[in-house]
């Protein structure tokens, strides 16, 4: 079975050495796994140490909250937080609260070893995804507790496969799970594992923090003149020639904010051209005479999350392609959301739409009949109460982690 795995593991290391002779993310990729020991030559973990490993940026927002609380419970011990993908580590590079950020190697015998003996864990938190064979044994080995934090199963894993021996050996490694849902617990249940919490997810926390201490940009709130505004949150093409149409139907008459997935020079490029005339840079917004546009695009990336104080309705993207983005972060403005079909893997956005606080729109005339219902001030105000109410109720995850990892530490 190990046999397999290690092959698979070559096979997928092969395969990102020929994506990078064109690919610069993978270029990235085999960078920073061949940086990841240089950035730990002086690294003092005399006393030990906390890890938090993290697949990407999503699951890093996730962990956060976490990390805030270690560095305030645990001041003395050094944190090392590891990524798998380029992209979280480009952006968290720089982190303050950790000690040191650093790619995850691939996983292996040698790698786990050298690791875990460099960076002497205390305890160690895999966010949510990524369950590497050898690191987790070589934990376990060394009786380091691992807990699974905001972690989701579905049938559909190969831990729950007639094929997903090694995923199920994998499993006994960890200390604790934290599950985002029931149905996750039954599904380690069915498989005899009883060590497992249903929490709330912890970005929840995170998401309910940022709303309360939001940054303020009066420069945009005056370019709305007090019009209603639809934002447009890591939109892609999709949602934004549906915005497009919204407007020349004159389904949606206010203002409105796009804040595109991707911020290259080229896509924001594109976006311009979808709705040239009627849009203003948010770099040029007091540079460039107003003639009455209609659209803002944001092109940078951190301030989409204070945005959303702003507007009125939020329609988030991916929903069209892979999967949603970040759902959390209106419902915690209380604001009404629409998003595409592709949202099944997360446990928020089925629970809001049941509860009313979300929709899913799956073509066009969807978007257009939940905004024409949306515009009504009683709807509105009563979806964006019922997108609150959820993260109200949900906040508190990251103190039953927390509670768990005292016990840990201090045993």
């Amino acid at each position: 079975m190990t046999v397999l795995y290690r092959i698979f593991l070559q096979l997928y290391l092969f395969a990102i050495r020929m994506a990078a002779l064109r690919n610069e993310k993978a270029r990235k990729w085999l960078r920073g796994k061949k940086s990841s020991w240089q950035e730990l030559v002086d690294f003092d973990a005399f006393g030990g140490s906390l890890w938090v490993h993290c697949s990407s940026l999503g699951e890093f927002e996730q962990g956060r909250p976490l990390i805030e609380k270690l560095k305030i419970a645990y001041p003395h011990l050094p944190l090392v937080l590891t990524f798998f993908s380029p992209s979280g580590y480009d952006v968290r590079k720089n982190y303050p609260l950790a000690d040191r950020v650093i790619h995850l190697p691939l996983d292996a015998p040698g790698n786990a070893e050298k690791l875990v003996s460099l960076i002497k864990p205390r305890l160690a938190l895999f966010i949510k995804y990524d369950f590497w064979y050898y690191y987790f044994r070589e934990l376990s080995s060394r009786g380091v507790p691992l807990l699974l934090v905001s972690a989701v199963f579905r049938p559909s894993q190969p831990f729950f496969r007639v094929y997903g021996g090694l995923h199920r050996k994998m499993l006994r490694y960890v200390r604790h799970f934290f599950v985002q849902d029931q149905n996750s617990g039954q599904l380690l249940q069915s498989l005899g594992y009883s060590n497992f919490t249903v929490i709330p997810d912890t970005r929840i926390d995170r998401v309910f923090e940022i709303a309360q201490t939001v940054k303020e940009f009066p420069e945009i709130e005056k370019w709305t003149g007090g019009e209603a505004v639809l934002i447009g949150g890591s939109t892609y093409q999709m949602e934004e020639e549906m915005i497009l149409r919204l407007l020349e139907e004159k389904v949606w008459t206010g203002k409105v904010i796009i804040a595109p997935h991707h911020t290259g020079q080229k896509n924001l490029g594109k976006v311009e051209s979808l709705f040239k005339g009627v849009v203003v840079r948010y770099s040029r917004l007091n540079q460039e005479p107003d003639t009455g546009q209609r659209i803002l695009l944001i092109d940078n990336v951190g301030m989409l999350s204070s945005l959303y104080k702003i507007a009125a309705v939020a329609f988030i993207g991916g929903g069209f392609g892979y999967s949603i983005h970040n759902i959390l972060e209106p419902a915690a403005f209380g604001l009404p959301i629409l998003f595409g079909p592709n949202h099944h893997r997360f446990h928020e956005a089925t629970t809001l739409i049941k509860t009313g606080g979300a929709f899913e729109v799956k073509t066009y005339q969807g978007v257009r009949e939940k905004i024409l219902f949306l515009k009504t001030e009683e709807n509105r105000k009563a979806a964006g109460e019922a997108a609150l109410n959820f993260i109200i109720k949900n906040r508190g995850g990251t103190e039953q982690v927390m509670s768990f990892i005292r016990q840990q530490i201090e045993l």
